[in-house]
């Protein structure tokens, strides 16, 4: 005897099946992409001249094998420098240049490393400043002056070692910290110098009791 298969029946036999299949799917679901292994590590810039005082920042970059870029996180990525007395680099790659000298810097991550030479140069002095530049005095006083070293963009250069001259010591002197003590009446220059830069203030030297000009 033949079973009579009602429409209500065929219904219910096809949502099950079409359950079984999105059930099926949601479970294995699409495939992830394969991300393709690192290969290669570059840093930028490769070789860089920095001056004393100076900050540059080390780039790293990724590829695989293929030369297409890989993500690589700042955690993921160790610095070191070879000569720390020259230089210092933090975990940003931001490298901070200390005193003349090379040294060699080197990005790793893994077993891969890419390295980038630094040459440390010492600042180039372009000017002194001296405050006051002109000044009147008498006999036996004394008189502070203050030296501002500045580079040739015109920033202000700290740390350097500046020497005192007088052009006269039988009207002044001045000490290495820019004192100047008036010893007899005349006029004087006093020099500073830091390198091959120089700059110089006038001093008019009375004597003891008279009006200062």
């Amino acid at each position: 005897m033949l079973k009579r298969v009602t429409f209500a029946g065929l219904l219910i036999v096809a949502v099950c099946a079409y359950g079984l299949a999105c059930n099926h799917e949601a479970v294995t679901g699409p495939s992830s992409p394969t991300v393709a292994p690192l290969a290669t590590l570059e840093l930028t810039p490769g070789a860089f001249q920095v001056a004393v005082g100076d900050t540059v920042r080390f780039v790293v970059s990724g590829a695989d094998a293929s030369g297409r870029p890989v993500q690589l996180s700042t955690a993921s990525v160790s610095w070191a420098v070879s000569s720390p007395a020259t230089a210092t680099i933090g975990a940003d790659g931001l490298l901070s240049a200390l005193a003349v000298g090379q040294a060699t810097i080197t990005a790793r991550t893994g077993q891969l490393s890419a390295t980038a030479s630094v040459t440390v140069a010492p600042v180039e002095v372009s000017k002194v400043q001296l405050t006051p530049n002109q000044a009147s005095m008498q006999v036996g006083g004394a008189l502070q002056l203050a030296s501002t070293v500045l580079n040739s963009t015109g920033a202000r250069i700290d740390g350097q070692t500046v020497v005192w001259s007088s052009s006269n010591v039988a009207c002044a002197v001045v000490d290495q910290n820019g004192k100047v003590s008036a010893v007899a009446p005349g006029p004087v220059t006093i020099t500073a110098k830091v390198g091959i830069a120089a700059g110089s203030a006038t001093v008019l030297v009375n004597a003891a009791g008279s009006l200062s000009v």
